[in-house]
């Protein structure tokens, strides 16, 4: 006899072992299995003898009670072959004994290394069987561990003639690793211990009927679909998740009897599971190669992306769910401005012809966050919130879209809790047309930039003859012609209280003071309609002044023209006579005035 003691660590890796347990009666009985008979006092010597050759183990170990080492393991030593090692165990009358009980299972596992495990649990005390079951748990899920089949000879349902069936419990270790992975998919949308054992189980050669391949070929499919929902749903594809979503429905829809086919219980249900995980995200039509031209922004659509995104946060997924919120705001903004006449391609980032595309829409939340950080004034209450939750959604997308890779720490449990508050303020707001105003400034109608040389009349021209008549000037000035302003404006019959200057002290290579002066005109340029830039007069610098004050213009959302004002005359009669005429000359080819 060889008793394993705790303190033997011969190691037998990739063996085929079978667990079994002996209680202390030995019952001379018939067990059948697979057609075939054989009688003996213990299921395990039956068991060995009715394995094919290729299921019997390589080496038994057996659970023994002290009592059970003298009074039934001598048996089963004496009818097989197998080489064969007891294992002392307590009589588990307590949970600290079934504790041990477990342990030194795991233990001998852990020494033996097996590729595969197979059990018998006919005998020994009732208590042995949910400790088979939990150590084949573990070993199965958790070390990779194959098992090959839990016995049980069921000596309460002799058949007439006296014999006990042999029956492999194993099913429900298996359905047990099906429920886990149909949770897995439908908690957190991961497929991958799914789909293993769909294809595993499909691959089972068997004599199936037509009808039972063509159901495998289908869970097949079911299979290969929901892997790839997985990859779209931990890359935050909305749209690509909504495709596979529909195409794994209609796949689940041509299952008719998934019980038979995979030789599973409850294959239905769980298959059913399945389906009403995705369901919420499938489109109403099985999509086409071309999909995306075909997906129609509506509230349908907006509804599939509030549940992927719901979905995102129950589960912790921050980093899509900032995404995929920021994208929902541009769509759910295009949708409305959609409603009210102006013309999207929501799908487009680029603007095509007469149609907005999401890039612009962004740009101006873009604009109106960078505003809002210097000055409120021009955003009403909701238009704060909006543009909050941009800024918000924005740096949380961009921390995770650089990976982290930043001396700050990214806090994502913080980040977790931002989200779903922005995402409360949005959802809530989807139906207020103030939160949703893009609009902002403006209503102080054309404003001309412009600098001024030492010619009087480019100025006069400007403000005279301009087909929009400016309702504000800036003026870039030198020492040398500040003094002028005064009197071009009033030859021009121009209202001095709109002139705003701004007078430079090197008007050559005054770098130092342009932020001073871009800074002192910002928020003037807020309230403009639209901003001429004039590009003569003054000095080459001073026009580099104006490219600066244009950019900020245009970063502050205002629509901005580029304009020359040109007086054809000779030099010496501009000098002489300035107060004449010229003509303005739009950049886009356009001659006003004169």
């Amino acid at each position: 006899m060889q008793v394993d003691s705790e303190n033997d660590k011969e190691v037998k890796e990739g063996k085929h072992i079978l667990l079994c347990s002996l209680g202390v009666k030995s019952i001379e009985t018939i067990y059948k299995l697979n057609g075939k008979q054989s009688k003996s006092g213990l299921s395990t010597i039956a068991l060995i003898d009715l394995l094919s050759s290729e299921e019997k183990p390589d080496e038994i170990y057996a659970l023994c009670t002290e009592k059970a080492i003298k009074e039934t393991y001598p048996i089963l030593e004496k009818n097989t072959d197998v080489p064969l090692y007891a294992i002392e165990i307590p009589r588990g009358s307590s949970k600290d004994e079934l504790y041990q009980v477990m342990r030194r299972i795991l233990n001998k596992a852990n020494e033996v290394k097996p590729s595969a495990l197979t059990m018998d649990l006919t005998h020994s005390f009732r208590n042995i069987p949910f400790i088979f079951y939990s150590s084949a748990l573990y070993l199965s899920a958790l070390e990779d561990v194959e098992i090959r089949g839990i016995w049980y000879g069921m000596l309460e349902a002799k058949d007439e003639d006296g014999m006990a069936p042999l029956v492999d419990l194993s099913v429900i270790l298996e359905l047990t690793e099906w429920f886990h992975g149909v949770r897995s998919f439908k908690e957190e949308y991961n497929a991958k211990l799914l789909r293993a054992l769909m294809v595993k189980r499909s691959d089972i050669d068997r004599d199936d009927t037509k009808d039972v391949k063509k159901e495998k070929e289908n869970l097949e499919h079911i299979a290969e679909k929901s892997a790839r929902f997985t990859r779209r749903y931990y890359a935050g594809l909305p749209l690509e998740m909504e495709k596979i979503s529909t195409e794994l429905l209609d796949h689940i829809s041509q299952i008719k009897d998934p019980d038979e086919a995979l030789g599973i219980p409850l294959m239905r249900e769980l298959i059913t599971k399945v389906q009403s995980s995705v369901e919420d995200f499938a489109l109403a039509s099985n999509p086409s190669t071309n999909f995306k031209s075909k997906v129609t922004l509506d509230s349908d659509e907006m509804q599939r992306q509030m549940n992927i995104i719901e979905s995102y946060l129950d589960s912790g997924h921050v980093s899509n769910a900032a995404g995929v919120i920021r994208e929902f705001i541009l769509s759910w903004l295009m949708l409305k401005m959609g409603e009210s006449g102006v013309k999207c391609d929501w799908l487009s980032y680029h603007d095509k012809e007469d149609c907005l595309g999401r890039e612009t829409i962004g740009r101006k939340l873009n604009i109106m966050k960078n505003i809002l950080q210097d000055d409120s004034e021009f955003f009403e209450g909701e238009q704060r919130e909006l543009i909050k939750c941009w800024d918000v959604l924005s740096k949380i997308r961009n921390d995770f879209a650089h990976n982290g890779f930043k001396v700050e720490e990214v806090k994502i449990d913080d980040y977790h809790d931002k989200i779903i508050e922005r995402w409360k303020i949005v959802r809530r707001n989807l139906d207020n047309d103030d939160f949703l105003d893009l609009e902002f400034g403006g209503g102080g109608g054309t404003y001309l930039i412009t600098s001024l040389g030492k010619s009087k009349g480019l100025l006069y021209t400007a403000l005279k003859e301009m087909t929009k008549r400016p309702e504000r000037c800036i003026v870039i000035a030198s020492k040398e012609t500040v003094g002028f302003v005064d009197e071009v404006v009033e030859k021009a019959g121009y209202d001095p209280d709109r002139v705003h200057f701004s007078v430079m002290n090197d008007p050559y290579t005054g770098f130092e003071e342009v932020d001073g002066i871009v800074k002192k005109h910002s928020k003037d340029l807020i309230s403009a309609d639209e901003v001429y830039c004039n590009i003569t007069g003054g000095t080459t610098f001073m026009q580099w002044v104006i490219k600066k004050l244009a950019d900020e213009a245009e970063g502050k959302g205002r629509r901005v023209e580029w304009v020359a004002m040109v007086d054809e005359r000779e030099f010496q009669e501009q000098q002489e006579n300035p107060y004449v005429l010229g003509k303005m000359i739009r950049l886009d080819g356009n001659e006003e005035g004169g």
